[in-house]
């Protein structure tokens, strides 16, 4: 036997200490007072295996991940899993049928320019969904639209769904659909006409409090965007029983207040378990680790009231990014292509080309340089598990050597960690 090399030990408080392996996601919540002689037995778990009055205690840090085998391999598990998940037969395609969006948020990384999916680029795309599911022998495709506002252009959306979803019914492929949008421009026709294509997933943006939300997303005809969302939102859920709607609170200092929780089930109370929440804090100001004190109250508070709560420990993925995926690729409304979306629309690297083809001015390399593959901080780190390395973007050059990106991971995982723990006693 052997201590993991993913364990993550630490003081809470003055009472209690927690036990927390990164790799399990598993914890043990010990006394303060006697952590020393925790972290001793877990370090030199042969020593003490055959103390009878430690083995229960031995028995729990195995479950726990805590200790392992001696010839445990947990790197090499961590790199199948995340091989495993690369590798998957399924085909990610994120289209963007518009530039355009009808409010200018602070924060977005989309250039908002006049640029929108025309049939041209549909037929483009639609070549290339059929010669790449049989060419790759995909089993499922899954079409995420995106933009701007995607909504903006629904007949994109009607038009390709439509075509891929008969193509993979007359090739026994599952396929399904899903939709990143601020939820303003949803009608009841939209909706329905989203069941009909297979529509399960959709992430709904809200900016924090009704106040602060109507000061970022509004236009000359939306004043209250946060109410017309919301209540789309709840119509969604009503109508369409499959539908799996994540609301993205993405939040600063300034935007969220103790009200958040009591607004938003104002409108969808009647609704609270068929949607789940998630906060993400707004990249400008993500380093602000403190922010996770003041959003894990209104979390608690959510949950308790019948939401469901998403954190990236319990919906952990061996992956940083869905753009690591062999077998994912984004479209631009003009027909150029990238691995990811958030480039500049003059910076995509490839473009579809008459056939359908993909065709790379540069070819990608990130796929290529994983953290796996080359010379990486992430191999000897304990957070590993629960971070899984930088963006892919950071090694579209030649990268020979991967640094963490987070300045300050000890304080930063703590308070994710804590933020879980606490959520997971509830």
């Amino acid at each position: 036997m052997k201590a993991s090399n993913y364990n993550i030990i630490y003081e809470m408080d003055r009472e209690k200490s927690i036990l927390f392996n990164a790799l399990t996601k598993r914890y043990l919540l010990v006394s303060t007072r006697f952590l020393d002689n925790y972290q001793n037995i877990i370090n030199n778990p042969l020593k003490y295996c055959r103390v009878a009055e430690l083995q229960t205690l031995l028995n729990k840090c195995k479950k726990c991940g805590l200790i392992v085998d001696k010839d445990f391999d947990e790197l090499g598990l961590l790199q199948n899993s995340f091989n495993d998940q690369v590798n998957q037969s399924s085909y990610s395609l994120l289209i963007m049928t518009t530039c355009a969006c009808n409010f200018n948020c602070w924060y977005c990384v989309q250039h908002h320019e006049d640029i929108t999916l025309n049939e041209n680029v549909e037929e483009k795309i639609k070549k290339h969904i059929a010669r790449y599911l049989l060419e790759n022998s995909i089993v499922d495709l899954n079409l995420s639209w995106f933009g701007g506002e995607p909504l903006l252009n629904f007949k994109s959306i009607d038009s390709i769904s439509t075509y891929a979803k008969l193509l993979c019914i007359n090739h026994g492929i599952d396929f399904s659909c899903g939709i990143t949008t601020n939820g303003s421009l949803l009608t009841e026709r939209m909706i329905d006409r989203m069941i009909d294509l297979d529509f399960t997933d959709y992430q709904i943006t809200l900016d924090g409090c009704k106040e602060n939300h109507n000061k970022t997303k509004f236009n000359n005809v939306i004043q209250n965007s946060f109410d017309l969302i919301l209540n789309n939102v709840k119509i969604l859920v009503e109508k369409n029983s499959k539908a799996q709607v994540t609301l993205r609170i993405n939040y600063t200092e300034k935007n969220i207040t103790s009200d958040l929780p009591d607004e938003i089930d104002k409108v969808l109370y009647s609704v609270r378990g068929k949607v789940a929440i998630m906060f993400r804090q707004v990249w400008q100001v993500r380093d602000n680790y403190d922010l996770i004190n003041k959003v894990t109250p209104l979390v608690i508070r959510l949950k308790d009231m019948g939401y469901g709560v998403v954190d990236d420990f319990g919906n952990f993925a061996s992956l940083s990014c869905y753009v690591e995926k062999k077998h994912y690729l984004s479209v631009f409304p003009n027909g150029v292509v990238d691995n990811c979306n958030n480039k500049p629309i003059g910076k995509a690297r490839g473009h579809l080309n008459d056939e359908g083809d993909i065709v790379w001015q540069k070819v990608p390399t990130e796929r290529k340089n994983t953290i796996f593959a080359i010379k990486s901080d992430c191999k000897t780190c304990k957070y590993l598990p629960i971070c899984m390395g930088p963006c892919p973007a950071l090694r579209e050059e030649n990268v020979t050597n991967i640094k963490c990106m987070i300045k300050n991971p000890d304080e930063y995982f703590r308070k994710e960690i804590e933020q879980f723990v606490t959520f997971s006693l509830r």
